[in-house]
């Protein structure tokens, strides 16, 4: 039991190691595909479109969604 336990904690530590060398000391990325749309978090706001494909695309549109 022991040894599952860590064995958990050490994949969980790897993988979020991997997340910081990727993508920074900041907030993870929370994004996934759902029925053809591209959905995202950002704090406590959803944000979806069927034209965005990646993350970078959102990004892209991100500054327009926040500045109006």
């Amino acid at each position: 039991m022991l040894q599952e336990m860590q064995m958990t904690l050490a994949r969980h530590e790897a993988k979020e190691f991997q997340r910081r060398e990727q993508q920074g000391l900041g907030r993870p990325i929370i994004s996934t595909e759902y029925h053809d749309h591209r959905v995202i978090a950002v704090g406590q706001t959803i944000h979806f479109s069927q034209k965005w494909k990646t993350f970078h695309d959102f990004l892209n549109d991100y500054p327009k969604i926040v500045l109006g």
